[in-house]
């Protein structure tokens, strides 16, 4: 009854709904608890030299952790019949096909036999494996293993900011058939849906939990609203200081909970600890952003926030989050100079010393100013061009306002990206 991975693949017609298919059908052959899923992610087709050009099929790809009582070869001869039922041909393994499940990790299990080897033979060897894989267990040797393959991909989070006065995008979702319209959108490509609802921006007005909590609770019944019954919706985070609408917004489906304040309210940290939550820890000076309030010029940024973040990832634990659910932001533009934030995304994967996830939230921040002087809101050409650079650094998760130009730019550059 160890804990049994699975990897699943689709690169022929409505990919998604055959993985939702695949994972049910899967669900009702390991049913000791609900399967963890990962989230999706888009890679080229892995082919052989002289592949015909119809096999030139990008696949999604995810990985999915159950138990069951089956055996080894029985559970292998079951996923088969999943696959054939689902249409797979099995005759040429590079052809595209509806589905495939591999077997990639068993706990406390191995085997060697000419029909089946557990752990997968090449499950290390893959980065559609590895990324997957890592998200449902980030310990240090699986982030590294994932950070180190030259096709790491990230978890692309969508920012979803439903307030008024955001620095480029407030007021965008006033209506509801504006706010379906942009979940419709970006649902595909968008690992992590974050909703905030409260406003960092220099000068912004700080709300009360209250406030904060009218604004986010329609958008997060609708988020729950349109998952019922899915397997692979996006993870819903909350972004949020307040321990009161953190509480709420996990009781209302949130999985993770964004926290601008860096662990600065004891509440906050004890409702992530019990409701099991993952916990973005960002690092800052202020809130809402003081551009007259930064690090010292001539401080040693990356020095500062390896101290900043060693002590709080002690308290986190202390409270009861253990760095495998601990996600690091280094708060680039909060409390940082232009050059800071420049300096930071540089040498991001000094990050890596600690055994978490790292997340970077650049996207139209204001230090790209020094390079494109356009608004804000039209930063996404620039905020593309260092996402793209970014998980060769060591990120895991980038957050961006528009994901599905993120993704289609990441797309482009994987198909000329080695492949090993």
């Amino acid at each position: 009854m160890g804990r049994i991975t699975l990897g699943l693949g689709s690169n022929l017609g409505d990919r998604r709904a055959h993985l939702e298919d695949a994972l049910r059908r899967v669900q009702a052959l390991l049913p000791a608890r609900p399967l963890r899923v990962s989230p999706v992610y888009e890679t080229p087709a892995l082919l052989p030299p002289g592949a015909p050009s119809e096999w030139d099929r990008a696949y999604l790809n995810i990985a999915a952790e159950g138990e069951g009582a089956m055996a080894p070869a029985e559970l292998l001869a079951a996923l088969k019949s999943v696959e054939s039922a689902m249409g797979r041909d099995a005759r040429d393994r590079w052809a595209p096909r509806p589905i495939d499940i591999d077997i990639v990790r068993w706990e406390g299990v191995a085997v060697a036999t000419e029909a089946l080897t557990i752990p997968h033979p090449s499950w290390d060897e893959r980065a559609f494996v590895l990324d997957p894989l890592k998200d449902l267990d980030p310990s240090p040797e699986l982030l590294a293993r994932a950070r180190r393959h030259p096709r790491h991909a990230p978890v692309w989070m969508a920012i979803l900011n439903v307030t008024p006065d955001s620095f480029s995008d407030g007021g965008r979702f006033r209506a509801p058939a504006d706010l379906e319209a942009h979940l419709d959108a970006i649902e595909p490509c968008a690992g992590i849906v974050d909703v905030g609802a409260e406003s960092t921006r220099p000068g912004a007005r700080m709300l009360s939990w209250e406030e904060e909590w009218a604004r986010l609770e329609p958008v997060l019944a609708r988020l729950r609203a349109r998952a019922a019954g899915r397997m692979l919706a996006p993870r819903v985070s909350v972004d949020t200081r307040h321990a009161e609408s953190a509480r709420r917004a996990l009781a209302a489906g949130a999985t993770i909970v964004n926290d601008v304040s860096g662990a600065g309210e004891p509440a906050l940290l004890d409702a992530v600890a019990a409701a099991g939550a993952d916990y973005v820890l960002m690092h800052s000076l202020t809130i809402p952003a003081d551009p007259k309030r930064t690090l010292a010029r001539d401080a040693d940024v990356m020095a500062e926030l390896l101290a900043w973040f060693e002590g709080k990832l002690a308290a986190l634990a202390a409270a009861g989050i253990p760095p495998a659910r601990t996600i690091l932001d280094p708060g680039i533009g909060f409390g940082k100079t232009s050059v800071q934030s420049e300096a930071i995304l540089r040498n991001l994967d000094a990050l890596a010393a600690f055994p978490c996830r790292i997340l970077v939230g650049h996207s139209r921040k204001s230090f790209l100013r020094a390079i494109s002087p356009v608004p804000a809101a039209e930063r996404d050409l620039e905020s593309i061009g260092v996402s793209l650079r970014l998980p060769g650094r060591g990120a895991d998760i980038l957050r961006v306002h528009d994901p599905v130009a993120h993704h289609r730019a990441y797309m482009g550059w994987s198909v000329v990206s080695p492949v090993t």
